[in-house]
């Protein structure tokens, strides 16, 4: 399925969904005025990445696409936007862009949370669908962004050869980012 969805007034982008999310335009808010003397300027991208509660596997062809437009949803309406989503059956991956006035922390509730609540009640699986309790997030500048859109994308390629938890290592130590493993 492809859809178009439309920026809160404000921000200058479009992005097209075909099981996957390619940016279409700059991602930056747009109409600015550069002459005024007070301002604030911000290009904030960050890279998510959760999976499901004991890494099962819940998130299946049947939900994906219905799931990934959800989140999307809850992203816009908090006038962030997502230039990458996708992964497996067992989490996912989120290339976000959002406002300053955002907290990261309140947004990855806000997706798990609602996104978790939608599968239970609108899908009804046999088994309660629950994410992990933590999450992982990267900034990523502008200069990289197509690269990590093309990791995101290519998630099903990735997963052929690694597993999740082999994975997440792997990120967290390519970040520097310290982690006891259990």
């Amino acid at each position: 399925p492809t859809c178009k969805c439309v920026a809160p007034p404000g921000l200058g982008y479009v992005l097209h969904i075909n099981l996957g999310l390619t940016p279409q335009a700059n991602a930056m808010p747009s109409g600015q005025d550069l002459d005024s003397s007070i301002g604030t300027f911000t290009n904030l991208n960050v890279h998510i990445v959760f999976g499901t509660k004991h890494r099962k596997k819940k998130i299946t062809k049947d939900i994906k696409a219905e799931l990934y437009k959800y989140i999307l949803g809850i992203v816009s309406a908090e006038q962030c936007f997502v230039l990458e989503l996708n992964g497996v059956e067992d989490h996912i991956h989120i290339l976000l862009g959002f406002r300053p006035t955002v907290a990261l922390s309140d947004i990855v509730r806000l997706i798990k949370s609602n996104s978790s609540k939608w599968i239970n009640e609108d899908k009804k699986p046999i088994d309660k669908f629950e994410w992990q309790t933590g999450y992982a997030a990267f900034t990523v500048s502008k200069s990289v962004v197509p690269t990590v859109s093309e990791y995101i994308r290519d998630q099903e390629k990735h997963h052929q050869e690694r597993d999740f938890k082999d994975e997440y290592i792997r990120l967290l130590e390519r970040h520097g980012i310290k982690y006891k493993e259990e």
